[in-house]
């Protein structure tokens, strides 16, 4: 069972390739503030989670370094009740 911890890191790396306008890397979305404090190795795991789900695609001919929101992403950046997703915002979603 995922807890709290993981959604909340989900959330997080959403917000910060959101505010990169544009593609980004996981170390650069590391320096967010959303993600201060965060543990590397956690981020690193829910990063490659939203890229396999498909929240994050990356950048054609990047080599997968640079990754940006997809549609389905962007749409979970924020929390809309009645639109928020359970893999990104957990019970609170339901």
């Amino acid at each position: 069972m995922e807890t709290e911890i993981v959604f909340i890191l989900r959330q997080a790396i959403l917000i910060a390739v959101r505010d990169a306008y544009g593609p980004t890397t996981l170390e650069r979305a590391l320096r967010h503030s959303e993600l201060f404090g965060a543990e590397p190795e956690a981020v690193l795991r829910e990063w490659r989670e939203l890229e396999k789900h498909g929240y994050l695609e990356p950048l054609p001919g990047s080599s997968g370094k640079y990754l940006r929101l997809t549609e389905k992403g962007a749409a979970q950046a924020e929390y809309r009740p009645g639109a928020a997703d359970p893999f990104i915002h957990g019970v609170k979603a339901m």
